[in-house]
């Protein structure tokens, strides 16, 4: 029986990585944010394996089967959050009452769930490491679901082999599926920051021009407001060569952070700043029509021209900017025409005498 058992519980340990896995690999960029919907799907998802698992238990009696079920709603209360947890305790109770009939052993089995749902969900919320959170948790389910089993198998002569093979199997493989969640955590956080860093300019700090479309294709088809205006500001550093060529790269690079942080300091949230490449600079400002959009880029110029910027050995230097403006309604907008417009108007803006401000419409 204990080998039955221990063999029963590998499989559920199997099944709960693997789809883990599967899971992190298919709908983690779907999924990663922790939004009310996306924690109901989580919790929902969540549920459905505890589910799954049932089909996977290993029968004790007739109407006793020992499984991993509690191992999903640990899970959603530690790396996701107690409204998870709580969601995926109720479908797998209820789903084991359903399914498998209502008896004594089934509401037994989903008062179980339901108090692993509640204690995992309050211990979720002690301010203590993952690792004690698993500890404590682990604990919990091994204590009430062997209360549970012991109550309904306390007639069987092996009762205690039963428990102690349980026991052993939850301990096991909390150990390698806390080993598993920490790796995989760790890999994910390495993912994102080597996706930060790929979609970000490293001198600036502001997105790359890949992630620019990307954010603009995103932005532009995320809003239903059939109304609404989007404008691009084209901008360029004036005689940036200069810089270049009499202080120095260094120099040059220390104006780029600098302007760099001005943008972000005039920019709205919803706003997409991006360095096109060398002194160029985009930026897409989201529900904004061409007359606010022109107002914007000039209280950019005009900071720009007011400040100083500090260069190699504490010098100050002053620089200016030229911008070129282009606005339309969202529902005809598309990145390609915005930057063509606003890049004509940049254009004209260098042609007029440098350090001014364009829009499409005076070109």
């Amino acid at each position: 029986m204990m080998v039955q058992i221990i063999k029963g519980l590998y499989i559920n340990l199997a099944i709960i990585t693997s789809l883990i896995m599967f899971g992190n690999m298919l709908m983690r960029e779907k999924y990663i944010s922790l939004t009310r919907a996306n924690i109901v799907r989580n919790g929902i998802l969540s549920g459905l394996l505890g589910c799954l698992l049932m089909f996977f238990s290993v029968p004790i009696t007739n109407q006793v089967f020992i499984d991993f079920r509690s191992i999903p709603v640990l899970i959603m209360a530690i790396y996701v959050s107690p409204l998870a947890a709580m969601e995926a305790a109720f479908i797998i109770g209820l789903f084991r009452l359903l399914f498998f009939g209502i008896n004594r052993v089934s509401v037994i089995a989903m008062v179980i769930i339901l108090i692993v749902g509640v204690l995992s969900s309050l211990i979720s919320r002690l301010k203590i490491s993952i690792r004690l959170k698993w500890l404590f948790m682990v604990g919990v389910i091994n204590m009430v679901t062997g209360i549970g089993i012991y109550s309904v198998i306390s007639s069987q002569k092996d009762r205690w082999l039963i428990l102690l093979a349980y026991w052993t199997g939850m301990i096991l493989a909390s150990v390698g599926l806390y080993a598993f969640m920490t790796t995989l955590t760790r890999f994910n956080s390495r993912i994102d920051r080597f996706k930060e860093e790929a979609e970000r300019d490293y001198l600036t700090g502001l997105k790359t021009p890949r992630h620019f479309s990307r954010s603009i294709h995103n932005q532009l088809n995320s809003t239903d407001k059939e109304d609404a205006s989007v404008a691009m500001l084209y901008i360029d550093i004036d005689e940036f060569k200069n810089i270049n060529d009499v202080y120095g790269h260094a120099s040059g690079d220390l104006v780029l952070k600098e302007f760099g942080k001005i943008l972000k300091h005039i920019a709205r949230g919803q706003d997409v700043i991006s360095r096109k490449g060398g002194d160029e600079f985009t930026m897409l400002l989201m529900d904004c029509t061409k007359e606010q959009a022109k107002e914007i880029a000039e209280r950019i110029r005009h900071s720009i021209e007011k400040t100083d910027f500090k260069i190699s050995n504490g010098r100050m230097i002053r620089i200016t900017a030229s911008i070129g403006v282009a606005a339309m309604p969202i529902t005809i907008a598309s990145e390609s025409e915005l930057l063509e417009l606003a890049d004509k108007a940049l254009y004209r803006a260098k042609q007029s005498g440098r350090n001014r401000t364009v829009a499409d419409s005076e070109i």
